[in-house]
């Protein structure tokens, strides 16, 4: 019975925890891929995806700005949640 309850409470809030964890390291990822891919290139290539147009009524400047922020961010929340992950596990 006891090796049955060590495996149920480390079921229920172990996997919860890693299961949220990588949905989360998951979508930062994602939103990482998203902003590279959106940014404005200096050379013909994947930052003309988005046909040059300005984001929000701003400059390329400006929005080259947003998503540098925006790589920024989700980078840092990337490695926190990679090192949870890793403490976690």
């Amino acid at each position: 019975m006891l090796i049955w309850n060590e495996a149920k409470s480390r079921t229920n809030g172990g996997e919860i925890v890693e299961t949220f964890l990588s949905i989360l390291i998951l979508l930062v990822s994602v939103i990482i891929i998203v902003a590279v891919v959106l940014m404005e290139s200096k050379q013909q290539g994947l930052g003309v995806i988005d046909g040059g147009a300005n984001l929000y009524g701003q400059s390329s400047m400006g929005k080259d700005r947003m998503l540098n922020r925006v790589i920024i961010g989700a980078t840092a929340a990337f490695m926190i949640i990679a090192l949870v992950m890793a403490i976690v596990a």
